[in-house]
């Protein structure tokens, strides 16, 4: 199956995305996003979908200011602090989305089980 805007528009909070928004990123995730490591399965479709919608998710932040997990919380005098060290130590703008969060999860479940090479030769027993 592959990923289409109706199924971007289906997760929750991005039923009001443009079609034509979700399209675009769709047909740009493949310059984004490794097939040699998510492969053509449901798992990849999985990855464009998280991909897509933290993409979308930060678009429509733009100009919001901070973003990320929330720290801290206030009621009087309003105030929140967002966490933002997922953001710096990893590189990436992944820790400021539910759905980039999600993905940087399944991209450690991923990639973590692959064992090198050299490593599988070096204890195989023949």
């Amino acid at each position: 199956m592959a990923v289409t805007a109706s199924d971007i528009q289906a997760m929750p909070g991005l039923s009001g995305v443009a079609t034509a928004d979700a399209q675009w990123w769709i047909d740009i995730a493949p310059e984004y996003l490794d097939p040699d490591v998510y492969g053509t399965g449901s798992r990849a479709d999985t990855v464009v979908q998280l991909w897509v919608a933290h993409q979308l998710t930060l678009a429509s932040e733009q100009g919001a200011g901070a973003g990320g997990p929330v720290q801290s919380k206030r009621v009087g005098d309003v105030e929140v602090r967002y966490d933002t060290s997922a953001i710096s130590a990893t590189g990436d703008d992944l820790g400021q989305t539910q759905w980039g969060r999600r993905l940087r999860t399944l991209m450690r479940v991923t990639t973590a089980p692959l064992i090198p090479t050299s490593a599988r030769t070096a204890t195989s027993s023949v």
